[in-house]
């Protein structure tokens, strides 16, 4: 009997134990099980305000940022408690310094989560990142924006589950650098010309009017003969 006590015991606190080391994590570093791998977030996010590189909850100080240094905003659409992708996206490129390093020279990073959870986003943000979500229309985690200085969209994308287990850093700064470069298509302004009705009506008569002479019907520049 003391020995059953004993292990009963052992079994309860191994459990415990078990259940607390998870639960004891704030939610952004509770792992996500994707394809048996642990991935864990530790993303460095500004609730207020924005900075270059940095990722921010605040979606209008990124965008007064990127007007005020002259660079893009970027935006990404997840869900962190409940989107395998996106959990894997953020571990191979976002947390890469390869990655960091190159959105501080060129881009303000704005991050707005979906998550099951509400708490694990700021309460504040809840309906204006729906009223994004709808704006944009998008409809696909994880998704993403880019926007230039203005707040003009530059680009509109989203990756697959398939597509984000092949990124790296490298591949998906070369994919952002190319969306970043293109150029609008200049439009060719058309000339416009106004048709000159009474121009075109003294042509049209001088090229068929009889030069001399007259007959019924047929216009004449000889006006003795059409008396």
């Amino acid at each position: 009997m003391k020995l059953f006590n004993i292990t009963f015991l052992a079994v309860v606190l191994l459990a415990s134990c078990g259940k607390n080391k998870t639960e004891d994590l704030p939610p952004e570093k509770v792992p996500v099980k994707v394809d048996k791998v642990q991935v864990e977030s530790k993303l460095d996010l500004l609730v207020d305000g924005a900075e270059l590189g940095k990722w921010s909850y605040d979606y209008d100080a990124a965008l007064k940022l990127a007007k005020e240094t002259n660079t893009h905003t970027f935006v990404l659409f997840t869900a962190s408690d409940w989107c395998p992708p996106c959990k894997v996206l953020i571990n191979k490129v976002f947390e890469k310094d390869e990655w960091t390093e190159f959105a501080k020279e060129k881009l303000v990073l704005a991050y707005l989560d979906f998550p099951m959870d509400e708490s694990l986003a700021p309460a504040k943000y809840r309906e204006r990142n729906e009223a994004l979500k709808s704006t944009w229309n998008v409809k696909n985690f994880p998704g993403f924006l880019i926007l230039d200085k203005n707040g003009k969209k530059v680009k509109k994308f989203h990756l697959t589950q398939g597509e984000v287990k092949d990124l790296n850093a490298a591949s998906f700064i070369k994919k952002v650098e190319g969306l970043l470069s293109k150029k609008k298509p200049k439009i060719k302004p058309v000339e416009l010309k106004v048709f000159d009705f009474k121009q075109a009506r003294v042509e049209s008569v001088s090229t068929d009017a009889m030069k001399t002479g007259a007959k019924p019907g047929v216009w004449t520049e000889d006006i003795e003969a059409a008396k």
